[in-house]
């Protein structure tokens, strides 16, 4: 289960005297320090009470910021003034040369799972942020957030040098670090460089202050400035830059503290938020109303005084509450209205190669590469599967049974609805689980279910494959012993020792056809075809149509096998029997073509393919819960088209991932989708 981080802000929250030390960055950490100024009831350190210790540290603070601006500005004038010196001219080239990596740096975006119908599964992130053009952004937003962060963001380059002398002349007079010099360009970039750090190491290199990380995030600021217009590097800025309490980027901002877009933001609402940007942790609107409220202030009274905002209007923005309408975005399957089919699109992901070599690189993908993955999910068949496992089978039943159900479109494979009859949590709680019953244990941990009585159809197709007749007659005895069976090997399976029965009286002792033996489910009459067929014929049959055991192990070969003693997932088998409907359609052409006679048994070379259906299209079966059975022995007369239930072995996995697919169930040829079903006690 993937769980939303929860940001808290780390230190005593600041008051009025106090606020974050950083250098206008907007990106989290720092320390408290006294905010100096004229400011009511705030006091300057350099005062007639200022003792010598207190006035030597603060000298040698505010020489070495006034050494780093110089150092930052010399930099700038490095290709003009100090092209005398080889070395310098190399600084120079070094400086304003594009860094190789500038275009490989992405911002994270989240992804988002949707259902046949363009409706939302699910969104999966490592931080909470919806890229937006700059047309999307209200007007007002713009010009509230470079009115407080950079107001001469339009007129200078990389390197606001007028803006860093002013910083560094307030700081000296004011005797603490009251101004930050930073322009939007440069907070953009160590924005970047944070979001793209991968280790503690790397995060503190981005963070940290130092002449080092200053000098590179200015060549990537310049670089920036000659590749990129001033809109475009305002625009990568609203999308990048952290708005706290888990928001990353205006436009997730703007809808998790107001519902809204960002392009409907109003003077207030845009204010707020542009406040919030310099110090997220303090100025978080929900767990510091009132900080952020004066906040908002500030930035109001900055736009008046540069004239963007309407004396008016600001005050009159300054009188309204903050009117927070707070939107959470969950992140991950648990809370998703399809959660165990989510958990299987989530897996096909971190599993297939498709997406990324390693698992690590799959992972990243998901939650940072801003996919969009469509999948054939129907919301409407979803809900009545998960009504219908839960009226069978409660999850909180006192047997501790749970139901499972799978959805496949016959033709196309594709999943339309996946329910397990539990909520998806841990599994320690009553009515919860992490395992997803309807799945192979390699999308969900499950173990399986023995199909029982579900899997006679095999036996029945690989006679009708073989040119039996639907009127031919075998005699069903009341009881049978399995002997004479062999495997695809060659090896003797049969079991002199057994003895196979009926699940009902009078299912013996007389003769039945193809089709009233199949009618009935006759347990005798199924074994007697199987032997008549050949087991090894049976069993290829099903692994043709994509059978397999849960684990991922080939089926078992026993006399046993076509009253389903074989543990299979409801979603394989809703995908075998899909693929059942669509042959319907041609079988008397392809019967009127075959001699009457039985043909000579297939090889295990000569492999039927066609109709066979893809484990990774999406399928519509459904699934209907039934009884419970024990998984020791399978149910003797299961005459439906649902595999019978199975007791589980207790799982200690961890909370699974998801799936973008699923296979396919046999329909009748009238069009209504095929169910497989399974009940599991646990």
């Amino acid at each position: 289960m993937v769980r939303r981080e929860a940001h808290v802000y780390s230190g005593p929250v600041p008051d009025e005297t106090h606020v974050h030390a950083s250098d206008g960055s907007g990106a989290r950490g720092g320390t408290l320090v006294p905010v100096t100024g004229s400011g009511r009831g705030r006091r300057r350190w350099l005062s007639a009470t200022t003792t010598r210790a207190e006035k030597a540290r603060a000298v040698r603070g505010l020489a070495s910021l006034g050494g780093l601006a110089g150092l930052l500005v010399a930099l700038m004038l490095i290709p003009t003034a100090c092209t005398a010196g080889v070395g310098a001219r190399d600084a120079a080239r070094w400086f304003q040369t594009p860094p190789d990596d500038l275009e490989g740096l992405g911002v994270p975006q989240r992804s988002t799972i949707l259902a046949a119908d363009g409706s939302k599964i699910a969104t999966f992130f490592y931080q909470n942020r919806v890229n937006v053009d700059l047309d999307d952004i209200a007007p007002i937003v713009r010009k509230a957030v470079v009115a407080i962060e950079d107001s001469r963001f339009y007129e200078h380059g990389a390197l606001d040098t007028e803006g860093t002398m002013r910083a560094l002349v307030t700081n000296l007079t004011s005797g603490g670090v009251e101004q930050g010099g930073s322009g939007i360009t440069q907070q953009y970039v160590k924005n970047l460089l944070l979001v793209q750090a991968e280790s503690d190491a790397e995060r503190q290199a981005a963070t940290e202050v130092t002449v080092a990380r200053k000098i590179r995030e200015l060549r990537y600021a310049v670089a920036l400035e000659e590749k990129l217009s001033k809109d475009e590097i305002l625009r990568r800025y609203l999308n990048i830059a952290y708005f706290g309490d888990g928001a990353y980027g205006i436009e997730a901002a703007s809808r998790h503290y107001f519902s809204k877009h960002a392009s409907e933001l109003d003077l207030s609402e845009a204010a707020m938020l542009a406040g919030v940007v310099r110090y997220p942790h303090a100025y978080n609107p929900v767990a510091n109303a009132e900080l952020a409220r004066e906040r908002r202030d500030v930035v109001l009274d900055r736009m008046t005084e540069l004239g963007w905002a309407d004396p008016e209007k600001a005050a009159k923005a300054k009188e309204r509450p903050l009117d927070l309408d707070l939107e959470d975005v969950d992140n991950g399957c648990v809370s998703s209205g399809a959660p165990f089919f989510c958990d299987y699109v989530q897996r096909e992901i971190l599993t297939d190669k498709a997406f990324g070599e390693t698992a690590k690189e799959r992972e990243r993908l998901l939650k940072r590469g801003g996919l969009t993955i469509r999948t054939t999910l129907d919301p409407k068949a979803q809900r009545a599967a998960q009504r219908a496992v839960e009226k069978f089978v409660p999850p909180k039943n006192d047997a501790h049974l749970a139901a499972a159900e799978a959805m496949v479109e016959p033709g196309t494979g594709r999943i339309k609805a996946m329910a397990v009859g539990r909520e998806m949590g841990d599994g320690t709680e009553r009515g919860k689980t992490w395992i997803n019953f309807a799945v192979d244990a390699s999308h969900g941990s499950s173990i399986g279910m023995q199909a029982g009585s579900t899997f006679k159809p095999f036996t029945l197709a690989a006679a009708l494959d073989e040119g039996m007749p639907f009127g031919t007659r075998i005699m069903a005895p009341r009881s049978y012993t399995p002997t004479g069976f062999r495997d695809c090997d060659g090896k003797n399976v049969g079991d002199p020792s057994a003895h196979l029965r009926n699940s009902a009286d009078g299912e013996g002792g007389r003769e039945f056809s193809l089709v009233t033996g199949t009618r009935h489910s006759v347990n005798t009459f199924f074994l007697k075809l199987e032997k008549e067929v050949g087991l090894c014929d049976t069993v290829e049959m099903a692994e043709e149509l994509g059978m397999k055991q849960a684990n991922g192990k080939p089926l078992e070969q026993y006399p046993s096998f076509t009253l389903g003693s074989n543990p299979v997932s409801p979603l394989r088998l809703a995908a075998a029997y899909a693929a059942f409907a669509p042959a319907a359609s041609t079988a008397s052409r392809s019967r009127s073509r075959r001699s009457p006679t039985r043909p000579a048994r297939s090889s295990k070379s000569r492999r039927r393919t066609a109709g066979r259906p893809s484990t990774r299209a999406s399928p519509t079966p459904s699934a209907t819960s039934s009884r419970a059975c024990s998984p020791t022995a399978p149910p003797p007369g299961w005459a439906s088209a649902v595999p019978p239930p199975v007791r589980p072995a207790p799982s200690t996995t961890s909370p699974p991932p998801g799936s973008p697919a699923t296979p396919p169930t046999w329909r009748p040829p009238s069009g209504s989708a095929t169910r497989a079903a399974a009940t599991t006690t646990r």
